[in-house]
């Protein structure tokens, strides 16, 4: 096993608690986008879930910078994976709603 330093650590525990703020607000986003879709607003509804992807990029390329490096997996790594399958998961329902409510506007939803 590989011993860890103190800079490593904190490191490690900065682009956790990254990934997590990022998250949070690509999750953010990406309800924004539906919220505008749903009131008629489909330039606004884009430029939220663009928002959404450029964050959950971020999040992807700190997750990858991570786990390219050799340490150990911990209940709070497991934790952001956790949250990266679930914004993209929510991400891919979100599109779909969108789609739908592009064809059918007169749909309304709260």
């Amino acid at each position: 096993m590989m011993l860890v330093g103190v800079d490593d650590m904190n490191n490690i525990r900065e682009n956790t608690i990254s990934i997590i703020e990022l998250t949070q607000r690509s999750y953010d986003a990406y309800k924004q986008a539906l919220y505008f879709v749903k009131v008629g607003k489909p330039k606004e509804s884009q430029y939220y879930f663009q928002q959404g992807d450029e964050l959950l990029l971020q999040m992807s390329q700190i997750h990858a910078q991570m786990l390219s490096q050799d340490v150990e997996v911990n209940l709070l790594m497991v934790h952001i994976e956790d949250l990266l399958i679930s914004v993209q998961l929510y991400k891919s329902m979100i599109k779909e709603l969108l789609v739908f409510y592009t064809k059918f506007p007169t749909l309304k939803g709260n």
